[in-house]
């Protein structure tokens, strides 16, 4: 028996029982308390759907959770008196054989429980109190976010839903001749009556490139076209997330593809032309801005810039003029955007 062994042995036995009660008792109960707390965070969660069936659903998983955890101390609680009493007696090869059959044998019995619960769920759910309203949110869950959606389906289907589903996978088909989105389904859609919505526009590609090609027919100018929606932006005020559609432009005509490449001024006034000013200063601004290199990232120079897609930007500015109340939604045109400092 080695040196740390020994000492808990003579601590176990030779320690007063009240003493060791208390000191062991202590992380059984936290164990316990956070059992309880991981149902009721659960319900608490659940509950914020504000639906009576999902909150009951949670009833029943923790019913078969209980079923699960009686099991488990079945098999803890009765290898464990053995070995107690093993160690007491100094047999540590019988107390080493007992942990592993106890250890195995909840292996084993777990993996039965999961089987045959997967194959008899219906009938399982039902028997632990499940109605037919409750019954479906027992085994299939609908995740509601809108983009952190691909991240939550997985974390669900790797914790033990048979389905999990996002609003992109409902109405990427028409049913019985209505609208649909192949791409997103109903993520971006609006009320439009009691009993219909409007979808998130689709096939916008052949639209923006029809409206530049007639510009460019009309004025000679090569003009970028997109459709814009929600403004991809947190209110700092009213911490509302404006972006609730599922991307900012569902189309845009080629010249607004990447981000911006950009110097930062301030950090070249600064730094690397600090001993300027005036017109000297402004030329070599300009100097810098038209014989920068065409990727920027990583370099100090554009440590402060603005780092986000073209049309995110663009429509996020078209957003913040429009508006889909009293301003209505118009046409927003936006000139000079791609001029920069060394152009103006």
């Amino acid at each position: 028996m080695g040196e740390e062994q020994e000492q808990k042995f003579h601590q176990l036995t030779e320690e007063p029982v009240s003493r060791m009660i208390s000191h062991l008792a202590v992380p059984c109960i936290i164990s316990m308390l956070v059992t309880a707390f991981y149902n009721m965070a659960d319900t608490f969660f659940v509950g914020m759907l504000r639906s009576n069936a999902a909150t009951g659903a949670v009833g029943v998983v923790f019913s078969m959770m209980a079923v699960i955890q009686a099991v488990g101390f079945f098999f803890g609680h009765g290898s464990g008196n053995f070995i107690s009493r093993e160690l007491g007696r100094r047999n540590t090869d019988s107390a080493s054989n007992m942990a592993a059959t106890g250890f195995f044998s909840a292996l084993f019995t777990g993996l039965l429980i999961c089987v045959f619960g997967e194959i008899f769920l219906t009938p399982l759910a039902a028997f632990l109190g499940s109605s037919p309203t409750i019954l479906p949110y027992a085994k299939d869950v609908l995740a509601c976010d809108i983009h952190t959606r691909a991240r939550s389906k997985r974390l669900l289907l790797q914790n033990g839903a048979r389905t999990a589903l996002g609003l992109d996978d409902i109405m990427t088909k028409p049913v019985g001749g209505s609208g649909f989105n192949p791409t997103y389904g109903l993520l971006g859609s609006n009320k439009a009556t009691e009993e219909t919505v409007k979808l998130f526009p689709r096939d916008c590609e052949a639209f923006v490139k029809a409206v530049q090609d007639e510009l460019l027919a009309k004025t000679g100018k090569h003009i970028e076209v997109m459709v814009y929606g929600d403004g991809a932006f947190k209110d700092p005020v009213g911490k509302i997330w404006e972006l609730a559609d599922p991307v900012v432009s569902p189309a845009y005509t080629s010249g607004l593809e990447g981000t911006p490449n950009e110097l930062k001024l301030k950090y070249l006034a600064d730094n690397e032309f600090a001993n300027l000013s005036g017109q000297a200063l402004r030329e070599a601004i300009e100097k810098a801005i038209e014989t920068k290199d065409k990727n920027l990232k990583g370099t100090m120079a554009t440590q402060g810039t603005t780092p986000r897609r073209l049309t995110d930007l663009i429509g996020s500015l078209c957003d913040l003029t429009s508006g889909s109340g009293d301003k209505g939604t118009p046409v927003v045109w936006i000139q000079g955007y791609f001029t920069n400092y060394a152009e103006g």
